[in-house]
């Protein structure tokens, strides 16, 4: 008995499975709330228009929602990567502080009770301790920045720090 190999010809009966996607919603929250504004316009373009990553991140300063930047999340990842901001150029799970969901009728984003990355997050904020400060430096108080060493003086009066304040011996 032969095989006949059918080829059907018409609509395909069924839709391949694609992962969801927060890509309008993270749109629509830089749009009204994050970087709202005609100010902004040319920054909200560059964010994630041209990216082809399927979720979206948002990172926050702190509490205060202040925004740093945007990044791609994959569920095979136990991390999330930078696309365009400021921040680390990668964020673990173990280095944010608090996860948030965008509620696009309230215009507003709302803390989340989990401890891992989902598809659930719209944003996070990480731990103050891993945003870099910037030390200015004081000349006067880091001596050893100045180029002074101190061992080949034998008292206080031969340093180039003494001044006229006559002779001190140690």
């Amino acid at each position: 008995m032969p095989i006949f190999h059918i080829k059907k010809i018409g609509p395909k009966l069924y839709k391949r499975l694609t992962g969801k996607t927060n890509k309008s919603t993270i749109i629509n929250s830089l749009n009204q709330l994050v970087l709202a504004g005609t100010v902004n316009a040319q920054l909200r373009k560059q964010e994630i228009e041209g990216s082809d990553a399927r979720h979206f991140v948002i990172l926050f300063r702190d509490y205060h929602l202040q925004y740093r930047g945007v990044y791609f999340y994959t569920s095979e990842a136990d991390y999330i990567e930078k696309i365009v901001g400021q921040g680390p150029a990668r964020i673990s799970e173990d280095m944010i502080e608090k996860y948030y969901k965008y509620n696009s009728g309230g215009k507003q984003f709302s803390p989340v009770q989990t401890k891992h990355l989902s598809i659930q997050c719209d944003g996070v904020t990480i731990h103050s301790a891993y945003w870099q400060t910037r030390k200015a430096s004081n000349p006067v108080t880091n001596v050893n920045q100045m180029g002074y060493n101190q061992s080949q003086y034998s008292n206080y009066s031969q340093s180039p720090m003494a001044g006229n304040q006559g002779t001190l011996r140690r």
